[in-house]
């Protein structure tokens, strides 16, 4: 969520759309400022919570949690799904040598990114 759509979200929150205590809510309150939010805005949010295409990913996107599927050798049949941390060499864009585990950057399918890390100390 960028600056902007934070502004835009406090704009419209405002206690005079919250007409009692009850109303103050988590639902309300997100139903008011997701309502301050234009299609282009959501189509944002959500896509950096979501599974995205590995040809998207850019080396600006640090780590993040990537997917590729494993086919059984012989059959060809797919068999399960992998997840794997990665990153891209930020001059080249090419998947980060530390972060080689076996697969090219072409096997991987969808990426997303990483939740925030928890605070030291569990605050």
């Amino acid at each position: 969520m960028n600056d902007e759509m934070i502004k835009r979200i406090g704009e419209h929150v405002r206690i005079d759309l919250l007409t009692s205590r009850a109303s103050y809510t988590f639902e309300n309150v997100a139903r008011i400022a997701i309502s301050s939010l234009t299609p282009a805005d959501l189509a944002a949010l959500v896509a950096e919570k979501c599974w995205q295409p590995i040809e998207t990913m850019t080396p600006e996107d640090g780590r993040v949690l990537a997917t590729l599927p494993v086919h059984h050798a012989q059959t060809k049949e797919f068999w399960y799904t992998e997840y794997h941390v990665i990153w891209l060499e930020a001059e080249t864009g090419e998947l980060h040598e530390d972060a080689y585990q076996g697969w090219d950057l072409e096997d991987y399918e969808y990426w997303m990114p990483l939740p925030a890390a928890p605070a030291p100390g569990g605050e």
